[in-house]
């Protein structure tokens, strides 16, 4: 036991020290002009009641303000008294740390557990975060009753591990931050430690797998842990796998470093696998991306899709939405379209390329936002959904067709073509009134005219739309 306490004892000051050196040389390199800083940190934790409970030590601080980011649902936050300085520049409202000239401050807070610790977990954003702050170097120490047979993995390498009658004090130390950690119920064996990368599963990893996946590896540590139920979560700390995989390894790395370099935030989920796919020039990802942009790709000159691919990669550190998609689309083909935002409204199949107008369009002298036209064919088509209500209609799908209702007229669409029906009476056509697009049903400009009697003015600023119900 002696020795177990001062082997961690040894660990400790090792990575004290370098700590130490850590923060001082990062805190002398402050970027000029935006506040921008480095910091190190200690975090010790412990697990009980089904909460977390954190000692948070922040070292190498700028004499400068800096705002605390709390975890989601943090709880008890206070001072955290060690010493006589140890907590003399965090505000009594703890939102914030006032200037001043001590280099390290202390606090603790409290993240319940929901559910607690009963089957795999992953935690995610679980400690403070300094508003503008970067962290050089962290030291992580958990402490977990002994009774609990699984065991924490983080991001970070691991240092060690120590049991004593009561708890098991497991230790991380690393460059860069922390703020995920994985629960493990059945105990996990760490297979492989490196510099870049830590290997986590209860197999051994093959000889080839180990030389191969040194290859495709980045620069920050990452835990590789198999365990599938995880495989979907977006962190940059962890790459779950199903299975010791190369191929999947280097996919999901790149994911990672392209969500680091693009903000993905308010787009589709799928936008990651389409940026992904033109970054590397293969197919990487689900099969809705691949569709989108197979089905675009056979309309565009081979100059277009490098266009397009080139103008989507060059937007480093902008926000990649379905509309900015759009926007680079309208430039290249110097026509609106909303390509891939309709995609993103279709749950099934691939909404085609189509161009629209930039015209507003009125109905009876109102604007109406929620219409939209599309080219298709060379006809002119309306969304059906939006524009038949504004008309005095009820409209949608049914059993056999799509349905347009008022007090006076019903009609049916239905799903086979050469006919729709009015008030029970058959009427043959030689072209659809309306079609389906995607999950959206459109209807054609000139039976709009015909069947329901829209007087139709088009003008530079506007397209005019008239009715008199019958």
């Amino acid at each position: 036991m002696k020795f177990a306490f001062g082997l961690f004892a040894v660990l400790t000051g090792i990575i004290g020290g370098t700590l130490f050196f850590q923060y001082q040389t990062y805190s002398a390199d402050l970027a000029a002009g935006n506040h921008a800083y480095y910091y190190a940190q200690e975090i010790e934790t412990s697990f009980s009641n089904d909460e977390l409970h954190v000692k948070h030590h922040f070292k190498g601080l700028p004499n400068q303000r800096m705002d605390i980011i709390l975890p989601t649902h943090a709880k008890d936050v206070a001072c955290l008294v060690e010493d006589t300085a140890s907590c003399t520049r965090v505000d009594e409202t703890m939102t914030y740390l006032t200037m001043g000239e001590a280099t390290t401050q202390s606090i603790s807070y409290t993240v319940p557990i929901a559910g607690g610790l009963a089957e795999n977990k992953l935690l995610q954003n679980m400690f403070v975060q300094l508003k503008n702050g970067e962290v050089s170097y962290s030291i992580l120490h958990m402490a977990t009753d002994k009774v609990m047979a699984g065991n924490w993995i983080t991001g970070l390498p691991f240092v060690g591990e120590q049991k004593l009658s009561m708890i098991t004090n497991t230790m991380f130390s690393g460059d860069g931050d922390v703020r995920d950690l994985y629960w493990s119920v059945q105990p996990i064996t760490l297979q492989q430690k490196e510099q870049h990368y830590s290997i986590y599963a209860n197999e051994k990893p093959s000889a080839d797998f180990l030389s191969e996946v040194v290859e495709v590896m980045g620069d920050t540590h990452i835990a590789i842990v198999k365990d599938p139920k995880f495989v979907t979560a977006n962190t940059q700390e962890f790459l779950f796998l199903e299975a010791l995989d190369v191929t999947t390894i280097e996919n999901q790395i790149l994911l990672t470093r392209l969500k680091q370099k693009y903000d993905f935030s308010k787009g589709e989920p799928w936008l990651v696998d389409v940026v992904a796919t033109l970054a590397l020039e293969r197919e990487v990802g689900g099969k809705k991306a691949q569709d989108v942009l197979q089905t675009l790709y056979e309309e565009m000159t081979p100059e277009q899709v490098n266009e397009f691919k080139k103008r989507v990669l060059a937007t480093e550190g902008k926000a990649i939405t379905t509309q900015y998609l759009d926007s680079i689309l309208r430039e290249i083909f110097t026509m609106p379209t909303t390509y891939f935002e309709q995609n993103a409204a279709t749950e099934t199949g691939v909404f085609p390329l189509l161009f629209g107008d930039d015209r507003e369009i009125y109905v009876n002298d109102y604007v109406k936002n929620d219409v939209n036209l599309v080219m298709k064919d060379g006809k002119v088509y309306y969304t059906a959904d939006t524009l038949l209500p504004h008309l005095g209609y009820t409209a949608g799908e049914g059993n056999k067709g799509y349905y347009v209702n008022s007090a006076k007229s019903a009609y049916r669409f239905p799903r086979l073509p050469g006919f729709y029906v009015h008030n029970q009476t058959r009427h043959e056509v030689k072209s659809e009134p309306i079609i389906k697009i995607g999950d959206s049903y459109f209807i054609e400009e000139g039976w709009l005219q015909r069947i329901f009697h829209v007087e139709i003015d088009k003008n530079t600023g506007r397209i005019q739309m008239k009715v008199n119900l019958e």
